[in-house]
């Protein structure tokens, strides 16, 4: 009893008993995970430039310096799929048991009482289309900077000081294992896929002691069983849907069923976000226009304008940047663009010549109908790829 009242009392006034005993789950992510790029998620794409061209010292200071902290340590933003983690393992063990933490700040964060480290990452291997983009166009210098930085995360000895488990997710968690790094970084268990339903199961296993499998591919949530974030999102990101169904073979949201989120679940997200000062919103989904469109793909108008105009409309919201967006959409209905123009250019970031506009990425990976046909049969749906 005293020894439970005296770490109570240490943990409120100061930390310092934290800092020693540790958090029983501990999450982060590479230096360029941790980042919001200066508010720039374009610049973001810059991890996957190679690593001799500027030294990493530079780019940690100027180009992706650290997020904020909030008075006890942890990060203040973090990834969004690091978010939406914490919210389950938050609702199933209590918000005393875990801590999301930059990687420079793991000391504070892991101890003898730290049973498992989960580690969120976009690029960890530098084999994702962008590194492999960037660094053959560069043709020198090396391997990815997304790659070195989560290389510098793995290997840190904190990590393995008090025999915590270590557990890798994220988009980009298939690359440890295709590139078969799993051994050499000593990662017990890589969790791939959506991990909201599986991810309790994994983490209980490792705060019991129990063994961990070395691979495992999620099952898929339930909508119902997805969290909203608890804490900010790096850019304040929220996700509006998830899947696609488009039926592109090169592409892993068309393996995810396809659901908008409700507008009130969003909107909880947005008000979190821009309360806590994210200024930026962005709308994570494969294209904007899936957002509430019927089976047929046909994309529906007054529920995307009423999305953007509610968010626009959330106080503290400066800056509004939907991911992606295609195009068949537009040649279908282009009057929703006309009406969600004025609000995105209005909220957009980017700034040219003094005038504000916005911008969009949009997928364009043929002009070819035979390959639109072999490879992306949905691509310009509700259209066929004749037309």
């Amino acid at each position: 009893m005293f020894y439970t009242k005296f770490r109570a009392i240490m943990d409120t006034k100061d930390n310092s008993f934290q800092q020693v005993q540790g958090v029983p789950i501990v999450l982060t992510g590479s230096a360029t995970d941790m980042s919001d790029f200066k508010l720039s998620p374009f610049r973001a794409f810059t991890g996957g430039f190679p690593t001799a061209i500027v030294p990493r010292f530079l780019l940690r200071k100027y180009w992706y310096p650290r997020v904020p902290t909030n008075g006890d340590g942890t990060a203040k933003y973090a990834p969004y799929g690091l978010r939406k983690i914490e919210a389950v393992l938050i609702r199933e063990f209590g918000e005393q048991t875990v801590a999301v933490a930059h990687p420079s700040n793991l000391e504070k964060f892991v101890g003898p009482e730290t049973k498992v480290i989960g580690v969120s990452s976009m690029e960890p291997a530098g084999t994702g289309f962008v590194s492999r983009t960037y660094t053959s166009l560069v043709g020198f210098g090396g391997e990815p900077v997304a790659a070195a930085e989560f290389r510098d995360l793995i290997t840190k000895p904190i990590l393995r000081k008090w025999g915590a488990k270590i557990v890798l997710g994220g988009s980009g968690a298939w690359q440890i294992h295709n590139s078969k790094l799993q051994k050499k970084y000593r990662i017990d268990c890589i969790v791939m896929g959506e991990g909201e339903k599986t991810a309790v199961k994994i983490f209980r296993k490792a705060l019991n002691g129990e063994e961990l499998p070395r691979v495992v591919e999620t099952e898929p949530p339930n909508p119902k069983e997805i969290s909203c974030i608890v804490n900010p999102s790096i850019f304040g990101t929220v996700e509006i849907t998830r899947g696609c169904g488009r039926g592109c073979k090169f592409c892993s949201p068309m393996m995810r069923k396809r659901y908008s989120f409700p507008l009130e679940h969003i909107l909880k997200e947005v008000e979190l976000n821009a309360k806590n000062g994210t200024r930026m919103i962005i709308l994570a989904g494969e294209d904007i226009f899936l957002y509430r469109c019927n089976n047929k793909f046909l994309p529906n108008r007054e529920a995307v304008v009423e999305l953007i105009n509610s968010i626009a409309s959330v106080p503290g919201v400066e800056f509004i940047q939907p991911a992606h967006a295609a195009l068949a959409p537009v040649v279908y209905d282009p009057e929703i663009v006309e009406e969600i123009g004025p609000v995105l250019r209005e909220k957009s970031y980017w700034v040219t010549d003094k005038t504000r506009h916005s911008s969009v990425e949009v997928g364009i990976e043929t002009g070819s109908i035979r390959l639109v046909k072999k490879y992306m049969p949905g691509k310009m749906l509700p259209y066929k790829p004749e037309e």
